[in-house]
């Protein structure tokens, strides 16, 4: 990924500048926009970092960096609780669980307030945004019944759109999970 905070934009600016643009001349439209871009790239790339950056496909999209943070945190502190088997490391990490626990809570909560808006708003503005967020929403459903029923209570509460109609169909062919 780009860090383009960290980028030096006045010298790539005068790397372009005595750059021999010439070679762009020969040739036919197609092998000059190639050129340009494969020559372009890489004067950016020595004026501009890049950084790793770690796409967790599988997580839910309301966990994020904080809470990860706070369960390491958690996790950290019952290691050590187990193996010291001291109250106060115990306390420490019943609070920290807690923690974690109204994290997760609290960021799902607002994660879903987000999407009714979101959703309602997109319905009739942005018809791509609105099915990348079902994508998102249906992408749950695979592991989870009531992700279902949450999301189509959530999907159902705005409007009326085809997809109740499959998310209804989802929840009634999907096979009952053990609670």
């Amino acid at each position: 990924m780009w860090n383009y905070k960290r980028a030096d934009f006045n010298r790539l600016n005068d790397i372009i500048r005595t750059t021999d643009w010439s070679f762009l001349q020969t040739g036919n439209i197609d092998s000059a926009t190639s050129l340009f871009i494969t020559k372009f790239l890489n004067l950016a790339k020595t004026c501009i970092p890049t950084s790793m950056v770690t796409i967790r496909p599988n997580d839910k999209p309301w966990y994020n960096s904080d809470i990860r943070k706070t369960s390491r945190q958690r996790d950290r502190v019952k290691h050590k609780a187990t193996r010291t088997k001291h109250t106060e490391d115990w306390n420490k990490y019943k609070l920290l669980r807690n923690k974690v626990n109204n994290m997760k809570k609290h960021s799902k909560e607002a994660f879903f307030n987000t999407i009714e808006y979101t959703l309602s708003d997109l319905n009739a503005q942005n018809p791509r945004q609105y099915w990348k967020i079902v994508k998102i929403l249906m992408k749950e459903n695979s592991k989870s019944c009531d992700f279902i029923s949450t999301a189509f209570k959530v999907l159902t509460r705005h409007m009326l759109h085809p997809i109740s109609i499959k998310l209804t169909h989802l929840t009634t062919i999907s096979p009952p999970y053990p609670r």
